[in-house]
Order: C-alpha cells, then sequence, then structure tokens
C-alpha cells in the first residue's frame, strides 16, 4: 500500500514521488483526500499549508516555494488570504485546482479555469503524473 508523505513547513521532501500542495483545505476536503489517497499507486508526498488566522504571520516563502515545486496544488480559496497578490499568484500556476464557495465578485475564473467542487479527478491525475 502506497505512503503518504506529510509535510509542513519549513520542511521539504526532493525523493521523486509526485507532490500534492493542500492550501488551507477545510475537513471534508482532508477527509476526501484520505480516500481518494487509497487509490494512488505509488508513495505520495503531501504538503500542507494551513491558515488558522489570516492576520497571523506565515511563512510565505515557503509557500512560495511549494507552489513552485508542487505537482498538484489544491487551493481552499475561502478565508485563505487577506493579500489578494498572493492569490494571483497561485491561480496563475496551471496544476492549481481551487475551492471557492463565495459569490463571483472576484471572477477568479478569469485567471484559472480549475474550479473544483470534489477531488474526483485526483486518482487520475496522480495516475497520469506518474506515467509521465
Amino acid at each position: 500500500m502506497p505512503k503518504l508523505n506529510l509535510i509542513t513547513e519549513p520542511d521539504k521532501l526532493f525523493n521523486g514521488n509526485s507532490s500534492v500542495l493542500m492550501i488551507n483545505p477545510r475537513t471534508a476536503v482532508k477527509e476526501e483526500f484520505n480516500q481518494k489517497a487509497l487509490k494512488f499507486k505509488n508513495d505520495i508526498n503531501l504538503y500542507m499549508f494551513e491558515i488558522v488566522d489570516p492576520d497571523d504571520q506565515q511563512n510565505i516563502n515557503w509557500l512560495i516555494e511549494a507552489v513552485n515545486f508542487a505537482d498538484v496544488i489544491l487551493l481552499d480559496v475561502n478565508g485563505t488570504f487577506k493579500d489578494r497578490w498572493l492569490l494571483g499568484y497561485i491561480l496563475n500556476k496551471p496544476n492549481c485546482y481551487y475551492f471557492y464557495d463565495g459569490s463571483d465578485a472576484f471572477a477568479y475564473n478569469l485567471i484559472n479555469n480549475n474550479k473544483i467542487y470534489d477531488l474526483e479527478f485526483l486518482p487520475s491525475k496522480i495516475e497520469e503524473l506518474e506515467n509521465n
């Protein structure tokens, strides 16, 4: 059975495994990820960046590095950052998939068409990465 390597700031793991970065996932997303991970064929590096209070100081340097080397980024936009520039930076990545329950006043779909409602796509996406 494949293993899941959970990695949080300030750590990084460069071992050749496919990597998923989860940014501020709610509990339901974490639980769904755990269910989908049972379908993975190989080990996965799971990077986790969680924000408890948007006004707290965060290690943004670590997050930006993780965004740049992760194979798949799962971003929960809801209440994630007070700085919209950072959201725009992350959403601009083609491998970023995001949850957003708010109004469409912030037209994130102009930057990124990968809005998701669940993680059904994830096992096949991981398999595709592993086959390439």
